[in-house]
């Protein structure tokens, strides 16, 4: 299992939330920044104390983890969520934890479920763990294109896409380039979500990558790997003067999101912290 940072304890908050972003307000000058919920939950934290944490650190997008609304997805429940994530700037994004393939086949009903489940929410984009394509060809790929394109009349304003995990596998540079050819060609196109810790973890250069399908990646989940008794967990990214290299290479504009945890347990200092990650990513100085 994944060592993460220690979520902080949010508590009760009695400030005033800054609700001035909205959808309706002007196109952002620089990539939108999202707060990745899954890094802050516990137990004893709920989704909307999370959501309220990001609105005040200046988050203009927040993403979603399949695994934990699960629960939450009764039409009461729904309707307390919805208004709470209408205060962004941007749409949700969600995270599904299942792969898109298992042993090289399509997962056709999760992908139809949680498109519908995107809808409700009201999501942007939709990201998949890739999954096991060792065994997926050309012809396979013209098939699953019939399925992905039916499943997404459900729900035309969701991009689907693929993300990468930590299997050494799942940083073959050629592999990726060859999927992602193909499927940016199609009616409902499927592009890449890039997490950053993941492609480290699986032993990938990130430059080179972005350098070679970067055009093909709609979403980035920022974290830095940090080798730790045989294995990675992740850290916060750096401060640094200059841009990361890697996003050059990236279309302008692709949303960036903090896939970290913070370990802070004062509210107020958490908000100046997150603040202040949000900012430098938005504006790519960060190193990892």
């Amino acid at each position: 299992m994944l060592d993460l940072l220690v979520p902080c304890r949010l508590g009760k908050y009695e400030g005033v939330i800054n609700v001035e972003q909205s959808a309706g307000n002007p196109a952002l000058p620089t990539a939108p920044v999202y707060v990745v919920a899954s890094e802050l939950i516990t137990p004893d934290i709920r989704l909307p104390e999370v959501l309220e944490v990001a609105l005040e650190s200046g988050a203009d997008g927040f993403e979603l983890a399949q695994d934990q609304i699960a629960l939450i997805m009764n039409p009461d429940d729904a309707e307390d969520l919805l208004p709470l994530l209408a205060r962004f700037a941007e749409r949700p994004t969600l995270t599904v934890s299942r792969p898109l393939f298992l042993a090289s086949s399509l997962q056709r009903e999760l992908l139809l479920a949680t498109l519908v489940q995107c809808h409700a929410l009201g999501c942007s984009l939709v990201a998949f763990p890739l999954g096991d394509v060792t065994s997926v060809t050309d012809e396979t790929l013209d098939a699953v294109q019939g399925i992905v394109t039916a499943a997404q009349e459900r729900a035309p304003e969701v991009r689907i896409t693929v993300m990468n995990d930590r299997r050494p596998e799942n940083a073959d540079v050629s592999l990726w380039l060859w999927l992602l050819e193909r499927t940016s060609r199609w009616n409902a196109p499927v592009l890449m979500t890039l997490d950053l810790f993941g492609w480290v973890c699986a032993g990938g250069d990130i430059t080179n990558a972005a350098h070679i399908f970067g055009r093909y990646i709609a979403y980035l989940r920022v974290a830095r790997a940090v080798s730790r008794n045989g294995g990675y967990v992740t850290k916060p990214p750096q401060p640094a003067d200059d841009i990361y290299p890697a996003l050059t290479h990236l279309p302008p504009h692709v949303p960036r999101a903090l896939a970290f945890g913070i370990a802070e347990s004062d509210r107020e200092r958490l908000v100046v912290i997150m603040s202040e990650f949000i900012e430098a990513i938005r504006m790519d100085t960060f190193a990892l």
